[in-house]
């Protein structure tokens, strides 16, 4: 229902800074249009797209493109969601948000603001493989009665560190996790971890051990690139993937 996935979306202040950052662990710059009036960039691994804003975006937001935004809107208020922001004039390009139990920012635009490369698929960055976008919840039978009403499916599902719940929708795998506070962040499995760790490190890259997600048993890390997304590394492979 959502439409087709776009984006991770994050505010920075220095847009540069942190597609310079982006780009340091493998991610490539894409094509973007002149549709946002603000300064605007897109990179990817070839699985999933960061979109880099100079404006306020309250953490990250997740961005779908869906057609005919005005009249879906209707469908939006018959699930009681209440838009935080719409801009559907004439004269706009059409965008709205609302938030999802948990405060993240969902963004649904009329059309795509930027262009995968065509016929090239960039390569793995040093992230390893995208495994889902990881986002806290005090209640999982909340948030996924909420996903699933958007077009959501459960796919896979487990109890250790803590109740986690696993969906996909259209281009992109949500993981709702049961725990203790934690920022919402891109998740990613990769082998030979720690060597991997070190590595970024001596590439004067910030990653420290553990990421809210793993069980003790398992090695993990949080990679911080842009202040408002931090990246969560698992050791592969791992029974509950």
């Amino acid at each position: 229902m959502l439409g087709t996935f776009l984006e991770i979306g994050i505010e920075t202040d220095d847009i540069a800074a942190a597609f310079d950052e982006f780009r340091a662990v493998g991610f490539t710059a894409m094509p973007v249009g002149d549709i946002r009036s603000g300064s605007y960039a897109v990179l990817s691994d070839g699985t999933v797209y960061i979109g880099l804003h100079e404006r306020s975006l309250e953490g990250p937001s997740l961005t779908f493109v869906r057609p005919d935004l005005r009249h879906y809107v209707r469908a939006l208020r018959r699930l009681s969601i209440e838009l935080e922001f719409a801009n559907l004039g004439d004269q706009e390009f059409h965008e709205l948000g609302f938030r999802d139990p948990n405060g993240l920012l969902v963004t649904l635009v009329e059309a795509r603001t930027f262009s995968p490369i065509i016929g090239a698929t960039p390569a793995p960055s040093m992230c390893g493989k995208f495994l889902e976008f990881s986002l806290a919840t005090s209640s999982l039978e909340t948030s996924r009665h909420f996903w699933e009403a958007l077009g959501f499916e459960a796919i896979a599902e487990g109890d250790a560190p803590h109740p986690w719940l696993r969906l996909a929708g259209p281009n992109l795998t949500l993981g709702l996790h049961q725990s203790a506070l934690f920022r919402p962040g891109a998740s990613f499995t990769a082998g030979q971890l720690g060597a991997r760790v070190e590595y970024l490190r001596a590439k004067g890259h910030c990653a420290r051990p553990r990421a809210p997600i793993a069980s003790n048993e398992r090695s993990s890390a949080t990679l911080t690139i842009a202040a408002s997304l931090p990246i969560y590394l698992l050791e592969e492979p791992a029974a509950a993937d």
